[in-house]
């Protein structure tokens, strides 16, 4: 079972410290408060490949952890694209499904500029630094020549801990970045202003290096420097203070160790210093040091009892002011899970079936995403779940390629994610409002997905009673009903929130007591699903992304593959709307025609016709009609005190596609019933599960309502989540129209709900290869119940 942070308040004495440690008890309970009731959420998603062509589908899956774990906070996922002005371009919401949610982007054939900014949030991650919030820059459209020069190089010097002090040994780790920030190598050295040689230095992974040097007090320090193509220049070093402390940090096998200097002329607020180590929102490390009668002391930190993560360590000085500040990041290999994929048929011919299987050999509940691509299309500079979740969530600015800072356990790899940690910002906390005891003002509390909200108009105040209520239908598109009442405050304001429904519905609604009094009296709604007045900036670091790599020349190909055979799959889409209109349909697909909407059209389902079948009335109710009928749906017990589960998970149930209780089901005679379907395993339809798949019945109609029946009543229009789009995976084995046109797809698989558990490891993938691909790329990424992570990418050729 995985560790959970514990509050880990340990106390370190040191040899040098005569009093107990004098911590700021004020500092603390802020700290702690804000801890608890604001935990952060982390947010990654994982896109079905790294660039697009006008045209395509953007398909992805999101996963939130908040302290490491599932986040159980927000329920509403906003998605945006944006052009590289910042302009939104197009903006979708969709439900939050066991801490994670999935939905897509249809993007035009023709776009300007290199490709469009994806950014998603939830409105809880708006009460805080909104630098976090998750920005992908995706790269889109075909190449166009480039004009643009060179950019020279820039070169930053960054000493651990946050300040240069004279006097005391540091270290300052440096970066050498051009074209935006994109990493430059770069050799040089360091002479002080009588042009003495003190040190060389030479960049050792993606433009970044180290060098140690002691700064003498009245004394400047130059680097000069030549980059990798020959171009020369010179860099000042920062100025350094002339008082202070510094903190050195270096992990000997299961032991933090910091060392802490002060210089020998630091005034009184450096006689005591405190230190502070967090991660994931728990005060994981504690310690004061007395240095009244030392200007150097040390100590180790166990950390063999914590888990992986970034530790955030500040020095503060005797009055609880931060002086240095630290990044480490603690790797004890267990922030992921075993996941497998088993290939039971390869097939890269033209067409070719191809078979695997995705296992995960743990017992506990696991949640993944599957995508399949052409391997062709590089995934270089992308992040990864490890990355995102663990390192690039907790940094502000760009970092190069972060997936490869998870790629190895060896030293060097450890030694390269030490000098990122040291060469990039960082601020979770802010310090001097927490030492103020200031909290953070939530300005969007935690959501219950959607909400009704409005206001009454043109009645007075005193004319709102205390009891009054809006009675309110709401209506969707195949006029389905679901009624509620709504408490109106005396303000003329009201909200309901815990729905759920997609596209757009109806609202039907009579105000009880106001409509005797004023019929002059009108409601109005709030249309939009999406949060109101809110402003987000684009994220500059993001457009960095653009010149990471150059657009592809296999993007290139089936950018113009597709563009033709648009046409002709039109042409053919066209043609075989044509037939089917002609061809005889079986019953049931006349009932879902009839019956069903939006996500319970189609879908991965069984469906039963009720409304032909004779023998319903030998059932007592509904369960028991499907007892026996439905593979893997297991029903025990009677009637009011059924138990009905399938894969472990317990089905989301429906009654004309509103949520219900199995009690409700239970009460409605069978013979009233004309329509049930039984989905798999997820059903995203389900506000609070799915992972059960769901049972959805429907109540005979007398004919079709093309019209509302609730004459009478005044009514407006709600917005709800955004349609889900279903992935397209051509089935070879059985003849299709539009199997006559090229097969160009660069996705040829992609599943956002793979889900496993005690009673089903494996799970079995099929799908067809396309026209072109001879070597197909596999990425698996997920999360489990623990918040453990895992990924898995293999190529085949």
């Amino acid at each position: 079972m995985k560790r959970t942070l514990p509050q880990l308040l340990t106390f370190l004495f040191l040899t040098l410290v005569s009093t107990a440690p004098a911590f700021s008890q004020a500092l603390l309970t802020t700290l702690n408060r804000y801890n608890e009731e604001y935990p952060h959420e982390k947010m990654h998603v994982q896109f079905d490949k790294p660039a697009y062509s006008g045209g395509e589908t953007v398909w992805f899956k999101a996963y939130l952890q908040a302290k490491n774990m599932p986040s159980p906070i927000s329920t509403n996922f906003y998605t945006e694209l944006l052009d590289e002005s910042g302009n939104v371009l197009d903006k979708k919401i969709f439900p939050i499904y066991e801490s994670s949610a999935a939905g897509s982007f249809d993007l035009p054939r023709t776009l300007k500029g290199q490709g469009l900014v994806f950014r998603a949030y939830t409105t809880w991650m708006l009460n805080f630094d909104t630098a976090f919030v998750f920005s992908r820059f995706l790269r889109i459209g075909k190449p166009s020549p480039s004009t643009a020069k060179a950019a020279p190089t820039t070169l930053r010097f960054f000493p651990e801990g946050g300040d240069w002090v004279a006097t005391l040994p540091s270290v300052l780790a440096f970066k050498a970045t051009g074209d935006g920030e994109r990493p430059r190598k770069v050799s040089g050295v360091v002479k002080d202003d009588k042009g003495k040689v003190i040190t060389s230095f030479k960049t050792v992974h993606d433009g970044m290096g180290k060098l140690s040097i002691t700064p003498e007090a009245g004394t400047r320090y130059t680097a000069e420097w030549k980059d990798e193509s020959g171009r020369t220049g010179t860099t000042p070093l920062p100025a350094f203070k002339e008082e202070g402390v510094s903190l050195e940090l270096k992990t000997i096998g299961d032991m933090l160790a910091f060392t802490i200097n002060r210089t020998a002329n630091a005034g009184p607020r450096f006689n005591r210093v405190h230190l502070l180590a967090n991660m994931h929102q728990y005060t994981v490390y504690r310690a004061s040091a007395n240095l009244s009668a030392t200007t150097t002391t040390s100590g180790t930190i166990p950390i063999d009892s914590l888990v992986s993560g970034t530790m955030t360590l500040t020095l503060f000085d005797e009055g609880w002011k931060p002086v240095a500040e630290r990044l480490v990041f603690i790797d004890l290999n267990d922030y992921f899970f075993s996941t497998r994929v088993n290939w039971g048929v390869k097939n890269l011919a033209k067409r070719g079936k191809n078979v695997l299987e995705v296992e995960v050999p743990d017992t506990l509940r696991s949640n993944l995403s599957v995508a399949i691509t052409d391997a062709q299309i590089s995934t270089a500079g992308s992040d990864d779940i490890y990355s995102r979740l663990l390192l690039t969530s907790d940094l502000r600015g760009y970092v190069h390629n972060p997936a490869y800072y998870f790629s190895s356990s060896a030293d060097s790899v450890r030694e390269h994610f030490d000098l990122l940690l040291l060469t990039n910002g960082w601020r979770r906390y802010d310090w001097q409002a927490l030492s103020a005891g200031a909290l953070p003002r939530v300005k969007f509390p935690a959501d219950n997905y959607l909400t009704l909200r409005g206001n009454v108009y043109g009645v007075l105040p005193g004319q709102i009673s205390a009891n009054e209520q809006l009675n309110i239908i709401l209506e969707g598109k195949n006029a389905a009903k679901q009624f509620a009442a709504v408490p109106v405050k005396r303000d003329g304001t009201f909200a309901l929130d815990g729905l759920f429904f997609y596209d757009t519905v109806k609202v039907h609604y009579q105000l009880n007591q106001i409509d005797k009094i004023n019929k002059a009296a009108s409601v109005e709604f709030a249309r939009q699903a999406y949060p109101q007045n809110i402003k987000l900036g684009i994220d500059t670091a993001v457009l960095l992304q653009a010149h990471v790599a150059p657009l592809q020349q296999r993007l290139q190909f089936f950018a113009q593959k597709s563009d033709e055979v648009s046409s002709e799959l039109h042409k053919i889409k066209t043609l075989q709307g044509v037939t089917v209109t002609a061809k005889g349909r079986s019953r049931v697909d006349e009932l879902e025609d009839r019956y069903t909407s939006g996500l319970f059209q189609g879908g991965n389902s069984r469906a039963f016709n009720l409304a032909d079948d004779p023998t319903v009335n030998a059932y007592q109710d509904i369960i028991q009609y499907l007892q026996g009928k439905v593979a893997g749906l297991q029903i025990s017990g009677g009637a009011g005190n059924y138990s009905v589960s399938r894969r472990g998970g317990s089905p989301a149930f429906f009654l004309d596609e509103m949520p219900a209780d199995m009690d409700l089901l239970t009460t409605i005679p069978v013979s009233d019933v004309a329509l049930v379907k039984v989905f798999d395993p997820p059903f995203m339809g389900a506000a609070l599960g799915g992972s059960g798949g769901a049972i959805a019945v429907y109540t005979r109609k007398g004919g079709e309502v093309a019209k509302s029946n609730t004459p009478g009543l005044a009514k407006g229009t709600l917005t709800g989540y955004s349609m889900p789009k279903e992935f397209y995976s051509p089935n070879y084995a059985n003849y299709d129209p539009l199997h006559e046109v090229e097969d160009v797809r660069s996705t040829l698989y992609w599943n956002p709900y793979v889900l496993t558990d005690k009673a089903t490891r494996r799970i079995r993938i099929e799908f067809y290869n396309n026209d072109v691909s001879n070597s197909l790329r596999v990425v698996v990424e997920g999360m489990n119940a623990e918040g453990r992570l895992t990924r898995v990418e293999q190529v085949i050729r």
